[in-house]
């Protein structure tokens, strides 16, 4: 959950089926928007599974609903994407009794700041209507620029289009002892968090938490790692590079997995609040009395890539190797 001075902003569930229907049965917001075809409730629940829920799992993020902290919902706001390779898009709407107020631009900032924080987006796209003012004035205020105006696919009106230049967050991290120190200015494919032995033991607790990153976006400035081999689960060797001074384990090489990617251990970060797994491995070897978020896929051992992978990170994978 993002939270903001007034806002409370979360994952859309079937729980909202109410404030869906009332949003896409606006007059205004079908005027704007677009006529979504939502004439039920039931058509509102079978959006929500199609367009948010769906969404959120093949991409790592989606429309979130907007509500007060006294937990009435007002809105939605989110980012979308439109084709399987393209930059993703914000969207928002809002019922009518709370368009005005600063919301929308409160909400949009802080999820802006959410998501650019777990990814290196370094475009951000926008569509309004040319007349819905309002619209626009949301979107200046965000930093988007007006770019052109076009006729999207499928549709018989004209669309403003909107840009949000991202200058990639630069992640930085190290050791203990802080004669490692690197910088990181890449996307996750991936977190994993490892409840095998071997992460037990590299990390002394009952998980280690790790990235799986291009290695070329990691930049070590000073210090000098070293390095200790072991056998992997795989059967196959896995390097792992440490502080030769306090110990601390950076980062690790797997022979199974193909030379451009390192798994940098998420703990060094010198700010890691917002790195969270998107999925738990290797739990018949789980720790007794740790608890585990029961929205994350969770398996006993390792898992198959399109069952976890948003279809972005398997397109970034698959893109690298060809590359390679």
């Amino acid at each position: 959950m993002i939270t903001t001075k007034r806002l409370f902003i979360s994952q859309i569930t079937s729980n909202d089926v109410e404030l869906i229907y009332n949003i896409f049965t606006d007059p205004v917001c079908i005027r704007f928007i677009g006529d979504r075809g939502i004439r039920t409730p039931s058509d509102a629940e079978h959006y929500i599974k199609e367009k948010f829920q769906d969404h959120y799992r093949n991409n790592g993020f989606a429309m979130y609903k907007v509500s007060l902290k006294n937990s009435i919902g007002i809105g939605i706001c989110g980012l979308i994407r439109r084709q399987e390779n393209s930059p993703p898009d914000l969207g928002f709407a809002f019922v009518t009794e709370y368009r005005g107020g600063g919301y929308c631009t409160e909400a949009g900032s802080a999820i802006l700041n959410y998501e650019q924080g777990k990814r290196s987006f370094t475009s951000i796209l926008a569509y309004t209507s040319p007349e819905n003012i309002a619209s626009k004035r949301v979107l200046g205020k965000l930093g988007f620029v007006e770019k052109q105006t076009t006729r999207l696919e499928g549709q018989n009106f004209d669309s403003v289009i909107f840009e949000l230049k991202k200058v990639i967050k630069m992640r930085t991290g190290g050791c203990l002892c802080r004669q490692i120190k690197y910088e990181f200015s890449g996307e996750p494919l991936v977190v994993h968090a490892c409840h095998c032995r071997q992460c037990q033991k590299i990390s002394s607790s009952a998980y280690g938490v790790n990235m799986w990153i291009e290695a070329k976006d990691l930049n070590f400035k000073t210090g000098e790692l070293k390095k200790f081999t072991t056998q992997g689960g795989s059967g196959q060797d896995h390097d792992v590079y440490f502080c030769g001074d306090c110990g601390t384990a950076i980062c690790s090489r797997y022979h199974a997995a193909p030379k451009p990617f390192v798994f940098l251990r998420s703990g060094t970060l010198d700010e890691s609040s917002d790195i969270k797994p998107d999925v738990h491995i290797f739990l018949k070897d789980r720790q007794a009395g740790i608890d585990i978020d029961v929205t994350v896929p969770q398996y006993d051992g390792y898992y198959h890539f399109k069952e976890v992978w948003s279809s972005h990170s398997q397109e970034r994978f698959k893109r690298l190797l060809r590359e390679e």
